[in-house]
């Protein structure tokens, strides 16, 4: 997994490696609601691994390869009822399968170092007294996002960051700051931050909402409605080529295309 990218873990399928007997799981669009009351704590709701073996598992890992000693962080976007009674459990295995460490916590967010001399690992999510889970996914990566926006400024531009496959890939930081006063939302339609900018939009003389892919174009288009002075930038509609090109797509860096914005053409 390169540096500047964020792997993006989800719940694809209701039936690899989920605790399905007496539970009520409804797939929604975007996230996956999971109920089971009667499982005790300390059960395992979703088990994602490293490693699989295809011909016999049938589908490929769910989690990116790690390199030792290096620091990676996970955040969490789901919801348990009660507040933080679900758990993320990782656990660092060698060659030979012997456990060689593991970590474990009920937060939303969690930083760790993975251990020397791991061959696989695995991502468990485990019930703690939790009635109800809303589970969106959880995203793995090496390198912090630290470039965050000031409240205090005047302009504000909304980079909705576009995935590509499984991962996301955060922009050149002297792309960044080419965009100004930026507010990165990695492939999500909401945050913190960006709930303070819609409740202070007013207090902004100029606000912009940048997509650059079918996924980003939507979540700008989505929050139009709620930012009714801002100004989207869709690409191929907005900005970007009238034909795009999509030989070699999936391995291109889509980040590129925001050279192509106008307010950084001089519009």
């Amino acid at each position: 997994m390169a540096e500047s990218t964020i792997y993006m873990i989800t719940w694809e399928s209701l039936n690899e490696d989920s605790y399905l007997y007496g539970a009520h799981i409804e797939k929604k669009e975007g996230y996956i609601v999971y109920s089971q009351p009667l499982m005790p704590p300390g059960g395992i709701i979703k088990k994602w691994v490293s490693q699989t073996n295809y011909q016999k598992d049938r589908h490929e890992p769910g989690l990116p390869s790690l390199k030792e000693g290096h620091t990676y962080h996970l955040h969490a976007y789901m919801k348990a009822k009660p507040s933080h009674s679900c758990f993320m459990r990782l656990n660092f295995y060698d060659y030979y399968g012997e456990l060689i460490d593991f970590v474990m916590t009920s937060e939303d967010t969690c930083t760790f170092t993975c251990p020397q001399g791991i061959h696989h690992y695995e991502l468990l999510l485990i019930k703690g007294n939790a009635q109800d889970l809303v589970f969106e996914r959880i995203d793995l990566f090496e390198k912090e996002i630290t470039y965050q926006f000031d409240q205090t400024q005047s302009e504000v531009t909304i980079l909705v960051l576009e995935p590509q496959g499984s991962m996301l890939k955060v922009p050149e930081e002297r792309l960044l700051k080419r965009l100004g006063n930026v507010l990165i939302l990695p492939a999500r339609s909401y945050s913190d931050e960006l709930s303070y900018v819609i409740d202070h939009q007013n207090d902004y003389q100029v606000i912009r909402i940048v997509g650059y892919g079918p996924v980003s174009n939507g979540i700008v288009k989505e929050l139009l409605q709620s930012l009714k002075n801002a100004r989207g930038y869709i690409y191929n509609e907005s900005f970007g080529k009238e034909h795009d090109h999509f030989f070699s797509e999936a391995l291109s860096d889509h980040t590129k295309r925001l050279l192509e914005l106008p307010f950084l053409k001089g519009e």
